[in-house]
């Protein structure tokens, strides 16, 4: 059986978000290539992701106007904006890891630390049984002469996050493996059905006057709002001086919005967040299963003052199951569940090998904001309060559905290229380049019209 077309795996996301997959019949995703070599078809997914969701703009617009826009995407485009933290520019290329973080041999394979956060790091050490001080020639000292698992399981207990390289046949064993199996990459579910708050038509700009409270970090959450932003939303995503944050892609994450900081553990901070929500339209929230009610604010009680809010959740492994609110981020999940393994025999590498992008993050970025679409264009005839999730493992099982990749890229990306599909402009952290927005919306450019802004300096109100 042929492997399905960009354009089919449109219309199988379209479906999945109950949209007509009849709406990607117009849509323009240019030629059959590979840009990202990779052993899944990492391209592809970049492409129809993007695909859908400029699709779901054009239907938002239709909705509004009238008239159904013309949508393109480019895979190039797509793919630099998949690899956009490595593509921002300010004056050099971003630190993306923390000098403990990444893969380390071990005596049966290798395992891989994320240590981004200093909670994070802190944990590692301490899960393997060295001072804090400890550098990285200290942490390999223990790895190669460790058990993966035991690595996995002794920094898990610490409250770290590690995983053990498994192949594809190792994680298939796995029983969170297989009460997995089978679920689609986003679901919606009813909203209910209260009133939604009517919005102004502002011509090339469909999402002016959302209000998107934006409860996320690192890249996918962020991801999701930031398209939001990019289409005319007003996002404004919470943080803390104490909830450490990624400040090597904070430029790149944060474009389009505004940054405030709430301490919700206090009973002002608490009744600030409540007080936002009672006039939002989304929250988008990719903490850990649970660890927002830890901060005394729980997304039931955010719905609990606006049953209209669309709520946008975004986790790892997700929240049932035997791995169910287990610590994760992009690059820990491809190792753990076979992804880096594949891609390492693939290529005939002795070197782990994730995917030459952070597909995952990406990936559900942008299928969360599909739901959202979903949502914004049923609220007329539903009303609001649809629940839309989406976690790294169900993207992951998506990718690896699609079939095969091709490991020699048709038309690889160079210097010309990144250059194309990047632009300059000056912000809170100076001047810098970056990626732009991927895809084409006829007569809706997309744009981000502030930020990037720095952690806290914002207003804890809308515009």
């Amino acid at each position: 059986m042929a492997e399905p077309s960009v354009l089919e795996i449109c219309a199988d996301l379209m479906e999945a978000a109950g949209l007509p997959r009849a709406a990607v019949s117009e849509l323009d995703v240019g030629d059959d290539v590979a840009v990202l070599p990779s052993s899944f078809r990492v391209t592809e997914a970049a492409t129809a992701l993007v695909g859908a969701v400029s699709t779901a703009m054009a239907l938002l617009v239709e909705q509004q106007t009238g008239e159904l826009p013309a949508v393109s995407v480019d895979p190039v485009g797509a793919c630099v904006a998949f690899q956009s933290e490595r593509h921002l520019r300010l004056g050099e290329a971003p630190r993306l890891w923390d000098d403990l973080g990444g893969h380390y041999r071990v005596a049966d394979g290798f395992v891989q630390t994320h240590t981004n956060f200093p909670h994070h790091r802190a944990a590692l050490l301490r899960g393997l049984g060295l001072p804090a001080t400890a550098d990285r020639s200290a942490v390999e000292a223990v790895m190669e002469r460790s058990n993966r698992f035991d690595v996995e399981a002794a920094v898990s207990a610490a409250g770290g996050i590690t995983a053990a390289m498994r192949s594809l046949s190792e994680w298939r064993a796995e029983p969170h493996s297989a009460h997995v199996r089978g679920r689609p990459p986003l679901t919606i579910s009813p909203g209910s059905g209260a009133p939604v708050r009517v919005r102004d038509v502002v011509p090339g700009r469909p999402l002016a006057g959302l209000r998107v409270l934006d409860l996320t970090r690192v890249i996918a959450g962020p991801v999701c709002s930031r398209t939001l932003a990019a289409f005319g939303a007003d996002v404004l995503r919470i943080g803390a001086e104490d909830l450490p944050v990624v400040d090597s892609i904070l430029p790149d994450t944060t474009l389009g919005k505004r940054f405030a900081h709430a301490d919700i553990t206090t009973d002002a901070g608490r009744a600030a967040l409540l007080s936002l929500a009672t006039e939002a339209d989304v929250v988008v929230a990719g903490f850990r299963p649970g660890a927002l009610g830890g901060y005394r604010v729980s997304l039931d009680d955010l719905r609990a003052v606006n049953p209209a809010l669309i709520v946008a959740e975004l986790s790892a492994f997700g929240a049932d199951g035997p791995w169910g609110g287990r610590r994760g981020f992009d690059s820990i999940t491809q190792t753990a569940t076979g992804i880096v393994a594949a891609e390492m025999e693939a290529f005939d590498s002795e070197q782990a090998r994730p995917l030459p992008c952070q597909l995952l993050d990406h990936g559900s970025g942008f299928l969360l904001t599909l739901g959202v679409l979903s949502a914004l264009l049923r609220s007329p005839d539903e009303g609001g309060g649809h629940r839309v999730d989406a976690t790294l493992l169900t993207t992951r099982n998506w990718l690896e559905s699609l079939g095969p990749g091709r490991i020699v890229a048709d038309r690889p990306l160079t210097d010309a290229a990144i250059e194309r599909f990047t632009t300059s402009r000056e912000g809170a952290f100076g001047p810098m380049r970056h990626a732009v927005h991927p895809g084409a919306v006829e007569g809706v450019p997309a744009r981000w019209e502030i930020g990037p802004t720095r952690p806290g300096t914002d207003q804890l109100a809308w515009r």
